[in-house]
């Protein structure tokens, strides 16, 4: 599932790079402009869920290798409805923003949307939801790798590749502290910039 989410937000992705995604805002039509943002839109909303389905994934493979005891059991699901749960929340969000929806791409129709505060605050708890579940998946397994009947190797083999998904997570705290602190850069078209 993960892989058919990811790939329809490549597709979306690089469709709305047709529609001027990258290029000098007077560069970009405003039909073109409307069209651009309403697929990056519907390609978060997707991303969501693709990353939502690839960290199940990851921890039923956790569940199904280090089946350990009940309580890791319950732990393993406990995450898996986590990252659900999460991602729910962020669709339904998503889909709240503003009233009408099609006010997500068509900035001169009559809307309601929420305070830029609020967006700001969901952005920031989205993120540390997903920053979140991937601490925790990348080091639930650290504390079996201890006990695992197998040279210490292979165990420092096992333990560095578990833990490569705390580099994603370090990427995400880097992506949030650049973004929040940096001023707009150029003219350049991306979605909310006009």
């Amino acid at each position: 599932m993960s892989q058919l989410f990811g790939l329809a937000e490549a597709i979306l992705l690089e469709t709305s790079i047709r529609y001027g995604v990258g290029q000098h805002s007077s560069a970009v039509e405003p039909e073109d402009r409307v069209q651009a943002e309403k697929l990056v839109y519907l390609s978060l909303l997707v991303s969501v869920w693709a990353l939502a389905f690839a960290k199940t994934s990851i921890a039923l493979l956790l569940l199904r290798i280090l089946q350990v005891s009940r309580a890791w059991m319950v732990f393993s699901y406990s995450v898996m409805t986590f990252i659900l749960v999460v991602a729910i929340v962020t669709t339904a969000i998503q889909l709240t923003i503003c009233r009408p929806i099609s006010a997500m791409w068509d900035h001169a129709i009559d809307k309601t949307c929420v305070s830029a505060a609020a967006l700001e605050a969901e952005i920031i708890a989205t993120a540390a939801m997903a920053i979140l579940t991937d601490v925790i998946l990348s080091f639930a397994p650290l504390l079996f790798i201890v006990r695992m009947p197998t040279s210490i190797q292979q165990k420092i083999v096992v333990a560095i590749l578990m833990g490569l998904g705390l580099a994603a997570s370090f990427a995400s705290v880097f992506k949030i502290v650049l973004v929040s602190t940096s001023p707009p850069i150029g003219r350049v078209f991306t979605p909310r910039s006009h």
